[in-house]
């Protein structure tokens, strides 16, 4: 949920929230909330001198009050009087840090209802540097309006509202920042002094990007790589032999299944980039996996392996009780001087062997490998599973972006 259309009494509450604080030591209760400000300005009344204000002191009257409907009709009054300079005026309350609350949260909702993009230098001046939460919780808003009217740096100024001092704050830019930035997110999950709340839904987005094909952390001395999910199972991957240069290796899987229980996978399993070819079932009863270049899933309960045939880097399909993975169509390769273009089969196939267990064709995409890029691996083995507002797609480097079907069209949804 977006923050829209933000209310006084709302950035009243918000003003109350507790701030960010190190996690406790095991068995320590979490310290008391501690209000953000001792002290924090009469949302209704203009701050400092007027004298001082940047611009036209009767515009900052006007949006000193509610964003109701009379204040609406004093401002298109009021932009009907001054014309084309109207909303950089009102960027100018935004920006200004002796205007009142109300005042440039009021200018900040107007500048994202109207998708302003020449007034992103107030924007973001608001969001990193002013020193009441409910102003930059705003311009956390606005900036997202600005990203989806295609602003770029609007994203970049996002991804630093995730280190913002107040903890609500934080969690709410995770809800505008894509899974991309898991190594951000990490670094918050790191961070000693952020907040517990904030490191669990961190955690939680990572561990979600991981189960759709992000890449891990490796053990720099070791190589191994390990996977936990958010429902119990786990994964993890020991290096026989290495290429650094690469960053790819072949090795064995272990799993640790949602019983508890320790199995490992048989063959040798090929990693690239950090991703570990092997995924769980939503049920954590089934897990697909590459072996020798085959496709397999094992039926954790029954003890059981199936072979699909060639294929490489599965995925499980989101909102399905399936699993997609590729095979590559020789015929459309082609050598180039730099490169090697590729064609890739794109299927789907059931966790669950009957009563249809066998794959189906969904589509092809193209890519291209390059011998500077993990040694002319092929992209797919990095591939990820996006989601775009509930619109899933296959997205990698060099790789030809794949839309997904939708599950319930089918009946493939769960």
């Amino acid at each position: 949920m977006k923050l829209q259309n933000f209310s006084v009494v709302m950035l009243l509450v918000l003003a109350a929230c507790a701030s960010s604080s190190a996690p406790a030591g095991p068995g320590t209760p979490p310290p008391a909330p501690a209000p953000l400000q001792q002290s924090l300005p009469d949302p209704g009344t203009p701050a400092g001198n007027p004298a001082n204000y940047f611009g036209d002191a009767d515009l900052y009257e006007i949006l000193a009050r509610p964003l109701d409907l009379p204040t609406r009709v004093a401002l298109d009054t009021y932009e009907f009087r001054v014309g084309g300079i109207y909303m950089d005026r009102i960027g100018e309350v935004a920006e200004d840090s002796s205007a009142s609350v109300v005042a440039r949260v009021n200018a900040l909702t107007i500048i994202g209802e109207r998708r302003t993009m020449r007034q992103f230098e107030p924007v973001k001046t608001a969001l990193l540097y002013a020193r009441d939460p409910r102003v930059r919780a705003t311009a956390l808003n606005t900036a997202d309006q600005l990203r989806l009217a295609g602003s770029i740096d609007a994203e970049a100024i996002m991804r630093a509202a995730l280190f913002d001092k107040v903890p609500e704050i934080q969690a709410k830019a995770m809800q505008f920042t894509s899974d991309k930035d898991i190594a951000v997110l990490r670094r918050i999950v790191a961070a000693p002094t952020t907040n517990r709340e904030v490191a669990a839904v961190a955690n939680s987005v990572i561990q979600a990007a991981e189960e759709r094909g992000a890449p891990l952390v490796a053990d720099s001395l070791t190589g191994v790589l390990t996977r936990m999910s958010s429902a119990g199972p786990g994964v993890r991957f020991v290096p026989v032999s290495r290429w650094p240069e690469w960053q790819a290796a072949a090795g064995r899987v272990t799993l640790r299944t949602v019983n508890g229980r320790t199995v490992e996978l048989p063959g040798l399993i090929e990693v690239v980039a950090n991703v570990v070819p092997v995924f769980f079932s939503p049920d954590g009863r089934y897990v697909v996996y590459e072996a020798d270049r085959h496709i397999r899933v094992r039926d954790l309960t029954a003890g059981t392996d199936r072979d699909l045939g060639p294929g490489i880097a599965p995925r499980v399909r989101p909102v399905s009780d399936e699993f997609l993975f590729v095979r590559e169509d020789p015929s459309a390769r082609g050598n180039m001087p730099d490169r090697t273009k590729l064609k890739y089969d794109v299927y789907t196939a059931p966790f669950a062997a009957a009563p249809a267990g066998e794959p189906k064709l969904l589509g092809s995409a193209g890519s291209f490998a390059r011998p500077n890029t993990h040694g002319n691996y092929a992209p797919v083995r990095w591939m990820r599973v996006e989601d775009r507002g509930g619109s899933f797609f296959l997205t990698g480097e060099t790789l030809e972006e794949f839309a997904l079907p939708n599950p319930f069209a089918n009946g493939t949804g769960r």
